[in-house]
């Protein structure tokens, strides 16, 4: 989120923005509209390998921050969208300055976009399952990844596997009735 806001910001038509973005999130919303995850994948494992970065946790990291940044900053200039201009305005004409503006009347009126950025940016990097399977081993493993290692050659574990899919559950629940009520 702290990378898609200013993104965001910049491309509304606000007095902070600069109207010119619009063609860039544009090509972006285009992009990920039509590629699927598996070109990201490919993409990724490509650039991953090259660098000698496979099996870090840098390298999952950096993967879902390039996945989830246009993801944000579309879904955070929808909100932007909806702040009128004329807020803004009359801040400045009572006497605030334009960043004034910005943290007195935009953010708080954004808290809502912000909050539904967050949990919808954190349940992609959270279930996501193509993108670690390709890039990690065994150093940097996600939770579904471990999910998976209770299929062995003796059979499904059903009951470790049924346990551990419970505790995964856990963290976006909570997340998100935390983002609720905030």
């Amino acid at each position: 989120l702290h990378d898609a806001l200013p993104i965001s910001l910049l491309s509304t038509d606000s007095n902070v923005g600069v109207k010119h973005l619009t063609g860039v999130i544009g090509i972006a919303r285009i992009y990920y509209g039509i590629a699927d995850n598996i070109l990201n994948v490919v993409w990724f494992t490509l650039l991953i390998n090259e660098i000698g970065m496979t099996d870090t946790h840098i390298a999952l990291i950096t993967a879902y921050t390039a996945i989830n940044i246009p993801f944000a900053v579309w879904m955070l200039r929808g909100f932007m969208d909806e702040i009128p201009i004329d807020l803004e305005d009359a801040a400045m004409i009572d006497g605030c300055s334009r960043l004034g503006a910005l943290f007195r009347i935009v953010f708080p009126l954004m808290a809502p976009g912000l909050a539904a950025t967050a949990v919808f940016s954190f349940l992609l990097s959270w279930n996501d399952f193509a993108l670690a399977l390709i890039l990690t081993n065994s150093n940097a493993k996600t939770l579904p990844l471990i999910v998976m290692s209770f299929i062995t050659e003796e059979g499904i574990l059903w009951g470790p596997m049924s346990a551990a899919a419970t505790l995964i559950l856990l963290p976006p629940v909570l997340f998100v009735i935390f983002a609720q009520r905030h």
